[in-house]
């Protein structure tokens, strides 16, 4: 989200297009609308297209026919530009830029998008896969890991 409005802004390139298929088309949305909303006469095109895919399945067996399986994928596409001559106005999908105050500029730094996790040690399920034996040996007490690392921040400290 941060590169693709850092291009915009900054002038490098004029359109971007943003494509997904299955469960990503609501993530395009989201992206598409927090930088329509953000940033100023952003114009927006959604397109929704069909691909054909064909998988191809060699046989391992000699004497047996090889599978083709035809399937179609949906595709939903955004295109965001500033310039409206990059945009086709007459397209059923086109959406013309939000009023001037209905959208709230940021400034280019994009700390607010940055999704760093700094020091984060553990997975999706809680359990801690840290580096340092000390993590990992009072994982199972997240209570006496919590105050072993406050009676150490405390002694590094110097209080008591």
């Amino acid at each position: 989200m941060a590169y693709g409005a850092r291009q915009l802004l900054e002038k490098k390139i004029g359109v971007i297009k943003l494509k997904a298929s299955g469960q990503a088309i609501s993530k395009v949305c989201y992206v598409a609308d927090v930088l329509r909303r953000r940033i100023k006469g952003l114009h927006m095109q959604n397109v929704i297209t069909n691909i054909l895919i064909k998988d191809e399945y060699e046989p391992k067996e000699e004497g047996l026919d090889r599978v083709v399986i035809e399937r179609t994928l949906t595709v939903f596409e955004v295109i965001l530009a500033l310039d409206e001559s990059k945009i086709d106005k007459s397209h059923y999908g086109y959406q013309a830029p939000l009023a001037d105050e209905e959208v709230k500029e940021f400034p280019l730094d994009f700390n607010a998008f940055s999704r760093r996790r700094g020091g984060q040690t553990g997975d999706r399920r809680g359990k801690q896969t840290g580096r340092y034996e000390e993590t990992r040996k009072y994982s199972g007490d997240r209570d006496r890991r919590d105050r072993r690392r406050d009676e150490r921040a405390d002694r590094d400290t110097g209080r008591r």
